[in-house]
């Protein structure tokens, strides 16, 4: 194995991820694959098959088991900051509404926000079954806020009337999982650059 070889996995897991996803590989993710790479690379060197220098050293600049990752964590003073900052456009209120409405929801991510339908709110709560615990059948109920409700009626369609109806419309044309996918892609990407947009008002990076 060689630099030249996993140079060309390299390009191989791109545009493979790219042709099945439609959208580009994260460096975290694409390290995943290397790290896999290399495992078996190792386990070459241990049984006496692979000899030769490390192909893998220095990808980038930096080591396969060392992924810097930027601060994700608002302190108390940052968030208020957050809180109080008054959007300068529909992209930053779009990203502040949706950052929003995941606190209120217990940090729930965007899949699960999006997917909420009218029937998933019952007696004043929110009620659906996380991907991790649906073999076990938990279900997580969350409190209906009055901010939560506010933000969904901003975007979408309270209607207790049409229990399988989506609330928030962003899935409503999406026949596949792969669809699905990339749409919630989209929102997030949607989301991202107006929290950005906001984080450079504020100065929190």
């Amino acid at each position: 194995m060689t630099d030249a070889f996993v140079k060309d996995f390299i390009t191989f897991v791109r545009k493979t991820y790219r042709k099945e996803t439609g959208r580009d590989i994260s460096e975290n993710t694409l390290r995943i694959y290397l790290r896999s790479l290399k495992a078996i690379y190792n386990e070459g060197i241990r049984v006496g098959h692979v000899k030769g220098t490390n192909p893998f050293a220095n990808i980038k600049g930096q080591s396969l088991n060392s992924v810097r990752r930027e601060k994700t964590a608002l302190d108390d003073d940052e968030l208020g900051a957050f809180l109080a900052y008054q959007p300068q456009n529909i992209t930053e209120r779009f990203a502040k509404d949706f950052f929003i409405l995941s606190l209120q929801l217990s940090g729930a991510n965007l899949g699960y926000i999006l997917a909420l339908r009218n029937e998933n709110i019952v007696n004043g709560e929110v009620c659906f079954r996380r991907r991790k615990t649906r073999k076990s059948g938990l279900i997580t109920v969350i409190p209906f806020t009055s901010v939560a409700e506010e933000i969904m009626r901003r975007y979408g369609v309270l209607n207790p009337a049409k229990p399988s109806d989506y609330i928030l419309p962003y899935l409503v044309n999406c026949t596949t999982q792969k669809s699905i996918d990339n749409k919630i892609h989209d929102v997030i990407k949607r989301i991202n650059k107006g929290l950005e947009s906001i984080s450079r008002d504020l100065n929190l990076f």
